[in-house]
């Protein structure tokens, strides 16, 4: 006799016969009475799957608790005669009875020796153990509480995120269609950047030509081959027509401005910071100590006597850089940088640090006078920056609303603005620590306020909970894909969305075991990129966001992280003041080869040289040597300060630059293939203990690399700008 199984696990298993939304889902379109409406015909549906109506597979938990539930209850079986079988009338449900009732009942149950139809949900039982283990389950249970559809058509299997997972078999090309997608139009696009960004290692080639993009020179600066050919120039009239018909007057309208003096700007430009800052740079053998007053800068060729191949400049901005970031402006050969840094009210008594009385990120904080620096930087004809003209301090923009963290430019000028990039030029985005995302329309009417408005609160078009805790970052996938959202959370994880559905279209990335603090989207490769807990560069491609690709690694935790939109090149800078450049498009086509990364330089800080645990003898001046450690329980060596003059000749450190904070910069390091996986027994034999392993190492607080950008235009794309915890900001030409 053939035996069938009718548990409603099997059916959902089964290939169905047509995807349309019509027929999969036409239960849906029922009467109350089982009877399809007017103009549409249900199919029929076999196997005793009328008793369970809906097509979704169920949670792994969910199903563990249905077959715990079994075990209580025993449920009589009906007779499996033909009659019943062939009988169009439903069955009369059947009663259930406690499992303790059912022992103590005094007339034996009747159960059938061969059934034709194995009861639901009872594999387990023992009276249909050979049988069960003949009839395969439509469930697998995988690694980490998924589920897996057993089916035979691979064409119609069901995926819980839509694609299908990394193919088993098969080399490059299934690869990068899982990545990309399956067609033409979605590989092209990859394929064309990889090949002609070969060239380009780490740092980008500073060639650029202004003809079309055919025929620049491989590995030159370029927009990117997943922009559309021709949107920008397509689309500029209908938005230049907006600009100067609509929004500059909204804009002049909506401000209001005062100029003030030199005296009265002084309270907005108050920083906790240091008046002067002493910077160590230049020859490893031969370094100089330059002194930087608060407001300063000067030439990073000024440390190397005779080398004026270097272009760029080192700012001492007296505190905390915030942020800073380049101006939309391709034509004209000024680029203007806006650079916030750390202020603090003046009124007041100020907390210690780690004293705070309240938490501050979630506390808001009164206003107080702060400010933003913009600063001009002039290019010669071919893009280069001009190290012959000192930058300029072009306008400081005053507010009383307390410090900004973070800026971000319109991506576009008014003057190149299209009808796609106006969306995201016009529309900024806001996250917030209790989870929520605003987005609001600048050309929309009232949300700028008008000059007679006293109180003034714009509503957003689009305002939703998209996280249950704090918001650290938040990136759009623009110019490509400017619909798909991605903000990293406090609970370790981070989420995409599509703004177009953000309640359907989501999903979340593998969850970290540290605070994501940064992100940035790599336009090249179609991913997100971020730092993850061991110190190394994940990508998470819009396809695939709930998968880490990985292509730098520091030695310390990421920071900043910093992409272009003319070429793919990559900064990352850490805690410990490193700052590495790398290509990643090669890694990411092809996950086999090793990618390449150069540091662009490394920011140390050290304080006062009294607050060391070695102390120089008072009143003197010293020499500082490394010298062979007494017994270490950590292995590492420890400076030893020594007065008087060394063997060698070498000059005393005066006590008067002892005395202050330092700050040493080292650059001219080689290109180097790192790899991704830590050396364990490499770096446990640095620490000195095997058995330890690796460890997380400390550094000063104002070491770290707070900020970076690179110059989003694309004439001038190999400029970039890094900002430091000490106060410090260097911009600099890095083009090779």
């Amino acid at each position: 006799m053939s035996i069938e199984h009718s548990s409603p696990r099997q059916s959902r298993g089964k290939p169905r016969k047509s995807y349309r939304v019509e027929d999969e889902y036409s239960f849906l379109d029922e009467d109350e009475d089982g009877s399809a409406p007017f103009g549409k015909q249900t199919p029929s549906v076999q196997n005793g799957d009328d008793d369970d109506g809906d097509d979704f597979m169920p949670d792994a938990q969910e199903e563990e608790a249905e077959y715990e539930e079994e075990d209580e209850v025993v449920e009589e079986e009906e007779d499996s005669s033909e009659e019943h079988a062939n009988s169009d009338e439903s069955p009369a449900p059947t009663p259930k009875r406690n499992a303790r009732d059912a022992r103590n009942a005094r007339v034996p149950q009747a159960v059938p020796t061969t059934p034709d139809v194995i009861p639901k949900r009872r594999y387990n039982d023992p009276r249909y153990k050979d049988m069960a283990d003949n009839i395969p389950s439509p469930v697998i249970f995988k690694k980490g509480g998924g589920i897996k559809v057993r089916v035979v058509d691979t064409d119609t299997q069901l995926r819980t995120r839509g694609i299908p997972d990394f193919d088993k078999i098969g080399g490059h090309e299934p690869r990068l269609k899982n990545l990309f997608g399956p067609d033409v139009h979605h590989l092209r696009p990859v394929l064309e950047s990889r090949d002609y960004w070969f060239p380009q290692e780490t740092f980008p080639i500073r060639s650029y030509k202004k003809n079309k993009p055919d025929d620049a020179e491989v590995g030159s600066l370029r927009r990117s081959f997943f922009e559309a050919e021709g949107a920008r120039e397509k689309e500029n009239e209908v938005l230049k027509t907006w600009y100067a018909n609509t929004g500059s007057h909204a804009f002049a309208k909506a401000q209001t401005t005062n100029k003030l003096t030199a005296d009265e700007a002084k309270q907005y430009m108050i920083t906790p910071g240091s008046d002067t800052m002493n910077v160590l740079a230049g020859p490893v053998n031969t370094p100089q100590v330059n002194t930087l007053a608060r407001g300063a800068y000067m030439s990073i060729a000024k440390p190397f006597p005779g080398d004026q191949e270097r272009r760029g400049w080192l700012f001492n901005l007296g505190s905390w850089v915030q942020d800073a970031q380049w101006a939309t402006n391709e034509e004209s050969s000024t680029q203007y940088l806006a650079v916030a840094i750390d202020q603090r009210p003046t009124s007041g008594d100020q907390p210690k640090p780690l004293e705070q009385p309240k938490a501050p990120a979630f506390n808001p904080t009164e206003p107080f006078p702060a400010s933003i620096q913009i600063w001009s930087f002039e290019a010669d004809d071919v893009g280069d920056l001009d190290a012959s003209k000192e930058p300029q301090l072009e306008l400081v923009i005053c507010t009383d609303w307390g410090a900004p963290k973070h800026l971000r430019w319109c991506p576009v000028a008014a003057t190149d603005m299209t009808e796609e990039t106006k969306d995201a030029g016009s529309r900024p985005i806001v996250a917030t620590a209790a989870g929520t995302v605003g987005i609001w329309s600048l050309d929309r009417p009232g949300t700028l306020r008008t000059p007679d408005a006293t109180h003034h609160n714009p509503r957003p078009w689009f305002y939703q909970q998209l996280a249950d805790t704090y918001i650290l970052t938040v990136s759009s996938g623009w110019p490509s894909n400017p619909q798909f959202l991605s903000i990293s959370t406090a609970d370790g994880f981070a989420r995409l969305f599509d703004l177009r559905s953000p309640n359907a279209d989501t999903t979340a990335s593998i969850r970290g075991r540290t605070l994501c603090l940064t992100q940035a989207w790599h336009e090249h490769t179609q991913s997100f990129v971020m730092p993850d807990e061991h110190y190394i560069l994940r990508h998470t491609p819009i396809r695939r966001y709930y998968h880490n690709l990985y292509s730098m690694r520091l030695e310390n935790s990421i920071t900043r992280v910093a992409t272009s939109p003319v070429h793919p090149g990559v900064l990352i800078g850490g805690v410990d003041g490193d700052i590495q450049a790398s290509n990643p498009i090669m890694r990411i086509t092809n996950y086999k080869i090793m990618p390449w990364q150069q540091k662009w330089f490394v920011h140390e800080w050290r304080g006062p040289i009294v607050r060391m645990p070695a102390k120089p003898t008072i009143g003197e001046d010293v020499t500082m040597t490394e010298v062979e450690p007494a017994e270490q329980p950590d292995g590492d060596t420890v400076p030893e300060l020594q007065a008087g003059e060394s063997a060698d000749g070498t000059k005393k450190v005066p006590q008067e630059v002892l005395s202050q904070p330092l700050v040493r910069i080292t650059e001219g390091y080689k290109a180097g293939q790192t790899g991704i996986a830590h050396s364990t027994s490499a770096n446990a034999t640095k620490r000195g203990n095997p058995e330890v392993g690796r460890s997380i190492s400390i550094f000063e607080e104002l070491t770290a690399i707070t900020a970076l950008a690179w110059n989003p235009n694309l004439k001038f794309g190999t400029w970039a700008v890094a900002g430091m915890a000490s106060g410090l900001l260097r911009v600099e030409d890095v083009g090779i």
